[in-house]
């Protein structure tokens, strides 16, 4: 049976653009925290946090509806919503950037509502490492605690990632 709250996923919600062998496909919905809390949703509750800008359709918010996602703390900013292209090789083994827009993404600072505070697991998605730090500083003792990141935030702000890798190896459950 699902534990009301049991986990809580802040990060990228995205539309994605990818190149690949076998196809290309525009604008499909992506980002850390979408691809995480759907599969989380198949074995407990789970509420997102996220920012999307007022380009986010319908068809987007079904998605999060169907797999039963708490977005009741999902912004939506006056602009464009966060967008990356990549393209992968013949196995896909490896992809490369084509672009990064962040969009309404750049100015995401969450605020974690104080109902989940208490949330058993916390997933940082793929947003700014300071930004992941200020969410821990927000819980309440998570039991687990997952950190995701990319390429764009290892080159544009290691010490920050770092810091925050080191704050949580040091996080502590309180008893």
């Amino acid at each position: 049976m699902k534990d009301s709250k049991e986990i809580l996923a802040v990060g990228s919600i995205a539309y994605d653009s990818l190149k690949t062998p076998n196809g290309n496909r525009e604008r499909i919905l992506g980002g850390s925290c979408t691809y995480f809390s759907v599969a989380a949703s198949y074995y407990t509750n789970t509420s997102i946090i996220g920012v999307v800008g007022d380009d986010f359709d319908q068809k987007s918010w079904d998605l999060f509806k169907k797999y039963n996602i708490n977005t009741d703390c999902v912004e939506i900013a006056n602009g464009q919503t966060f967008s990356w292209g990549g393209e992968y090789n013949h196995n896909y083994s490896k992809r490369e950037t084509l672009f990064t827009n962040l969009g309404v993404f750049e100015h995401f600072n969450p605020s974690v509502a104080a109902h989940l505070t208490k949330s058993r697991c916390l997933f940082l998605g793929n947003i700014h490492p300071a930004v992941q730090s200020n969410v821990l500083e927000q819980m309440d003792s998570p039991e687990l605690v997952v950190c995701d990141t990319m390429n764009y935030w290892i080159d544009q702000n290691k010490k920050e990632l770092l810091d925050l890798l080191t704050d949580i190896k040091q996080f502590k459950i309180q008893d």
